[in-house]
């Protein structure tokens, strides 16, 4: 039985939870965090299997360059894909990018 003689809050003298605040002893603002927190690894998570998806299904790639575009990815996630969206319309043939090799 915890000692019901604290009133300061610290102590719930029903449940004999420590803690003071919300469900499970966290404040709005920790939700928060950790809401974003979550939000941003799911966002990390997301890129890199989008850019894996897209390094894989791209034709003018050969298989060593491939494997290190996705070896690229999962050791530099964010960086990664950053360098992968900056290289990818460097790729044309010509020196061109697709939408101006298609106009011309």
């Amino acid at each position: 039985m915890p000692n019901c003689s604290d009133r300061s809050g610290k102590i719930d003298c029903t449940l004999g939870i420590i803690g003071y605040g919300g469900w499970n002893g966290m404040e709005p603002w920790e939700w928060a965090l950790a809401a974003l927190g979550v939000l941003s690894g799911l966002f990390v998570c997301g890129s890199i299997v989008w850019g894996v998806f897209d390094v894989l299904r791209e034709n003018r790639l050969d298989q060593t360059s491939r494997i290190l575009w996705v070896l690229a990815m999962f050791i530099l996630p964010l960086f990664g894909v950053v360098a992968w969206l900056s290289a990818e319309p460097r790729l044309s043939t010509n020196g061109f990018p697709q939408h101006i090799r298609n106009t011309l």
